[in-house]
């Protein structure tokens, strides 16, 4: 039973899939131009070209020309938000610089402070008072 379902619908999709390739051999036939059309191109390219009224540039002195209000707004609210990123990356880039050169300096610190103590030790050893000394 299965064997028939499986067969009427390959049966089926071998059918649509004719169907679809003559409807797009069909679609893809060769059409010829309609008569005259090749002569009346010709025609509209030997013409002289109509000159197009072009509108003059703003002269308003700005960079650039906004059309609204609403661009004006968008434009500034941009410009804002880009300076605000700005100077806010510019704020994170100063703090991770501190907190860099803050490690640096516990770290100096720490190194100093064990070579001291390491050299006390050997002074001791050596019997070298350092009360006396200051």
């Amino acid at each position: 039973m299965s064997d028939d379902i499986l067969n009427t619908e390959s049966v089926q999709k071998a059918f649509e899939a004719n169907d679809f390739e003559t409807k797009l051999t069909q679609a893809m036939q060769r059409v010829d131009a309609p008569e005259g059309f090749a002569a009346r191109i010709m025609d509209r390219v030997a013409k002289p070209a109509e000159a197009v009224a072009v509108p003059p540039a703003p002269t308003t002195g700005k960079v650039i020309a906004f059309r609204s209000r609403v661009q004006r707004y968008a434009a500034l609210g941009l410009a804002a938000m880009l300076a605000l990123g700005v100077f806010g990356l510019e704020e994170i880039h100063q703090r991770h610089e501190r907190e860099a050169a803050t490690q640096q300096f516990e770290t100096a610190t720490r190194i100093t402070d064990q070579a001291l103590a390491h050299t006390r030790q050997q002074l001791a050893k050596a019997g070298v008072q350092l009360d006396s000394i200051e």
